[in-house]
């Protein structure tokens, strides 16, 4: 909170040599003002600083944006190599059942062997 060392005069009246109601008005417009001070200090007391970072383990939720991941080396995934070097590279694949529906169809094309 702010420190306020100046006093403030005491509230004026009649027969002093001031304008009363002037000094008055003057005198709750500097309490409010302290007040409303002491509130936006209390509020912005407890935020970080705009410069502060965190490591990135300190992160426990949320999204990271695409911008902040960096490129990973395919080896720095573990079983991932092996997992691609079983995939075909491109191109038409045939499936299971494609290929048990043609073996079906050369069997029945095959001549008896008896």
């Amino acid at each position: 909170m702010a420190d306020w060392t100046a006093p403030l005069p005491e509230t004026a009246v009649e027969g002093a040599d001031t304008h009363v109601e002037d000094h008055n008005l003057l005198l709750a417009a500097v309490k409010e003002a302290r007040t409303a001070l002491d509130a936006v200090e209390a509020a912005v007391g407890g935020k970080a600083a705009t410069g502060h970072k965190h490591a990135a383990g300190d992160i426990s939720s949320g999204t990271f944006d695409a911008a902040r991941i960096p490129t990973l080396a395919v080896s720095k995934v573990t079983g991932l190599q092996d997992a691609l070097d079983g995939k075909q590279a491109k191109g038409d694949y045939a499936t299971t059942a494609d290929l048990t529906a043609l073996a079906a169809r050369v069997t029945a094309l095959e001549p008896d062997e008896a």
